[in-house]
């Protein structure tokens, strides 16, 4: 509870920060759409370093945008870490490359338009992942394997994700998973196949404190489909480079030595 109502007064502070910053980009956006002066912005999310807003006109949703706070200085993460922070040009330009790529094979939203430290991305009638876990927590196992094959599916057209979790995936009634929030970028010393490695573990990692304590031991139909997906370079990915990001889930006596056995590096 203290949890979220400190998210939350962060997200108001942050806010109010960019409120500014916010008049600019609505009237920029109104040009971007030719539109008159009643596009409206509505706060849906944000971590006080960005903001995110639905951007609507006459109750059409237009798209999603991601505000950078002004001068809000990020968290440079440990160098132990797989995935490294960006400042907020270097984020808009990656997540715009990634959601290019990926809206092209349906993996992704599409990006609309950007500016230095705006990007406006379309908006999708998706219901978000975490959320029909949190809802439908006994089909647990049937979400992840879901969401384990859109990995595979975003992995072959050569992305990795780093911050892979039900929270930054969305669903549709057709059954299509598209990837959100490209926030993070591989760290210099994580190589393609440990990210692909991490991208599937993280999933799992993210997940588990929200599986029913009586259907955590159903794992197996994921772990199946997870070793099918390992080619040789991941087999040998040293596990140990991603152990500290994974530590939940390896933790588990009976999952974490059946993950480690896939590895054909055993000095973990």
């Amino acid at each position: 509870m203290r949890h979220n109502i400190k998210r939350w007064w962060k997200r108001i502070l942050s806010d109010i920060r960019a409120r500014k910053r916010k008049a600019s980009v609505t009237a920029e956006l109104q040009k971007f759409f030719d539109l008159p002066n009643d596009l409206h912005m509505t706060q849906s999310g944000g971590d006080g370093t960005d903001n995110i807003y639905f951007v609507s006109h006459e109750g059409k949703t237009l798209g999603v945008l991601r505000l950078a706070t002004p001068d809000e200085k990020r968290k440079i993460p440990s160098s132990s870490k797989p995935y490294s922070v960006m400042n907020a040009k270097k984020r808009i330009d990656y997540e715009w490359a990634m959601y290019t790529e990926g809206s092209a094979h349906n993996l992704t939203p599409k990006p609309l338009w950007r500016t230095h430290d705006a990007l406006l991305c379309e908006h999708l009638p998706c219901k978000n992942l975490q959320n029909t876990l949190i809802k439908e927590p006994d089909k647990a196992w049937y979400i992840l394997c879901r969401a384990a094959r859109a990995i595979g599916r975003l992995h072959d057209v050569g992305i990795t994700h780093m911050d892979v979790c039900l929270q930054n995936m969305l669903g549709d009634a057709q059954g299509n998973i598209y990837f959100i929030d490209f926030e993070y970028m591989p760290a210099d010393h994580i190589l393609p196949p440990a990210q692909r490695v991490y991208d599937h573990l993280r999933l799992i990692e993210a997940a588990w404190k929200f599986i029913p304590a009586d259907k955590k031991a159903g794992f197996g139909v994921w772990l199946d489909y997870f070793t099918s997906r390992m080619d040789d370079e991941m087999r040998q990915v040293n596990l140990s480079l991603l152990e500290r990001d994974l530590s939940r889930m390896l933790k588990e006596k009976e999952l974490g030595t059946r993950i480690r056995k896939l590895f054909t590096n055993r000095l973990l």
